[in-house]
């Protein structure tokens, strides 16, 4: 993460995953505000259904419901400019893929420039997220 005076602007690089998780042990209830051991995670991308859940699992939830009006479930990367006093995202750069997010620098020259995993160095302008050069 990466703050820039000049913009006032922090910059985050990022990644989302959808996850279903569960614990499958009879009779076991959550603990709030402890740790809940043998819990499972499901990482959900496009095209995951309920048959793909374990039969116990299946009976109890409704993937239809529960991704109702939420975001892509997809995985994906991006670096995004936050606008922590109006607290709302100004740009964002999808990147390759969930994974592809490393350092990220604000400079006082106007940029911002980010790593990947894909073996590249990236220059963005810092107030509109173009991209500027890219050095591989």
């Amino acid at each position: 993460m990466a703050f820039s005076p000049d913009t006032g602007l922090v910059y985050i690089p990022a990644g989302n995953q959808g996850a279903v998780m569960y614990d499958p042990t009879p009779g076991h209830a959550r603990r709030v505000g402890l740790r809940n051991e043998g819990v499972i995670i499901t990482l959900v991308d496009k095209g995951f259904t309920d048959a793909m859940l374990p039969p116990a699992i299946r009976a109890l939830t409704n993937m239809a419901k529960l991704t109702r009006g939420q975001p892509d479930l997809a995985q994906s990367g991006y670096i995004t400019a936050w606008d922590p006093l109006a607290q709302k995202e100004v740009w964002r750069v999808n990147t390759a893929g969930m994974f592809d997010r490393a350092g990220i620098l604000a400079t006082g020259g106007g940029l911002v420039v980010a790593g990947s995993a894909t073996g590249y160095l990236r220059a963005y302008n810092d107030r509109t997220g173009a991209l500027l050069d890219e050095i591989n």
